[in-house]
């Protein structure tokens, strides 16, 4: 019966009085390959590629000739080899979904990625358009021309031919308020920035302000003279009636034209 590959490799070994241990110090393969070597189970090794490596070095750690030896055991060393080589069918399949599923997952991550970038361009540009919208709102607003007095009593239906257009010029800067009391009256102010507050002015007192913005709630109308930026605005209609007013340098325009239409309104 023919010697295998292992039985000669163990022949050799033990013919020359060496121990897989030696063996194993001198080539740094470990003696669990070296025992498979010899026991002919190769399955038990690392790829088939490292065989001949193997073997050779286990040849030159015995001094053996190892030109001789291959070609001895040429055919049953390329066998041994090739075995195995040619993967499995389910094997490249799965190295084919892997590949595919890496594809698909740098697209995806690369689509994302771009989705990302667009939404916060997008997110920056409509906050700059609303910035220069409001600049341009804020700039329109300060300089409303005095048509527009005009525009906002056709909106309440007030007459035309009654409105007097207010003097831009003095509303560009602080509002002056001025109230002289004709009797006593409770009132209740609350500037832009400062707490609310309430009085009760007697007859020949004063209550003036002057600022951006002013809210107030007069009690007796009819006891008070009203001067807005030094123009008389009283009396009241409806003197007998508390008045709410709200100054502010956006809105007094149209209030000055209600209140002078609401002093020519006939009885």
């Amino acid at each position: 019966m023919q010697t295998t590959l292992g039985q000669a490799l163990r022949q050799e070994r033990e013919s020359r009085g060496y121990s897989l241990d030696e063996i194993s110090r001198n080539i740094q393969i470990q003696i669990r390959y070296l025992e498979a070597m010899e026991a002919d189970d190769y399955g038990q090794l690392p790829p088939n590629l490292y065989l001949k490596y193997y073997i050779r070095s286990y040849l030159h750690c015995l001094r053996v000739d190892e030109t001789d030896f291959f070609q001895t055991y040429h055919d049953e060393l390329n066998k041994i080899i090739h075995t195995g080589e040619e993967t499995p069918m389910y094997q490249r399949l799965e190295k084919v979904r892997f590949s595919r599923f890496r594809k698909r997952r740098l697209l995806l991550m690369a689509i994302i990625f771009v989705a990302v970038v667009t939404i916060v361009i997008l997110m920056i540009v409509k906050a700059t358009d609303f910035t220069l919208f409001s600049e341009k709102s804020s700039r329109m607003v300060s300089n409303i021309p005095q048509t527009n007095s005009v525009a906002l009593a056709l909106k309440e239906g007030i007459p035309t031919e009654n409105v007097e257009l207010a003097d831009h010029t003095q509303t560009s800067s602080a509002i002056d308020i001025s109230l002289h009391f004709q009797d006593t009256c409770w009132i209740q102010a609350e500037p832009k920035g400062q707490p609310l507050f309430e009085r009760t002015y007697l007859k020949g007192e004063n209550f003036h302000f002057s600022g951006e913005e002013l809210r107030l709630l007069i009690g007796n109308p009819g006891a008070v003279k009203l001067l807005i930026n030094g123009r008389d605005f009283s009396p009241f209609a409806n003197p007998d009636r508390p008045k709410r007013l709200h100054f502010s340098r956006e809105n007094l325009p149209y209030l000055l034209t209600e209140m002078n239409y609401a002093q020519k309104k006939p009885d």
